[in-house]
């Protein structure tokens, strides 16, 4: 199973969320309101380029209790090899949508 935490990514990163909204020029309450709830691709997309990250670091395996799944070199893909574009699942709502790495 995945799940969506885009705080943590800006926090992995280095940033609060205030900066990414700074970035975006955006108010912290526009963008806690867009990155909390089901975001839209597009609000993954800029705040992705704001963070310099990819749209997929934004989701995570989880187990059946909810406990991210990390692999030995720290990174939480389920023991997945990921690919230069991928596909992935929007976990709540189970939309597919390819996520090309630029």
């Amino acid at each position: 199973m995945e799940k969506i935490d885009i705080l943590h990514t800006i926090r992995a990163h280095g940033f609060m969320a205030k900066d990414i909204a700074e970035k975006l020029g955006i108010t912290t309450v526009a963008m806690s309101q867009q990155i909390t709830g089901n975001p839209r691709l597009e609000t993954l997309r800029k705040t992705a380029d704001a963070i310099g990250c990819n749209v997929r670091d934004f989701f995570y395996i989880v187990d059946e209790n909810g406990n991210d799944i990390e692999t030995g070199d720290g990174q939480e893909t389920g023991g997945e090899t990921k690919q230069e574009n991928e596909v992935i699942f929007c976990p709540r709502c189970g939309t597919k949508f390819m996520v090309v790495n630029k």
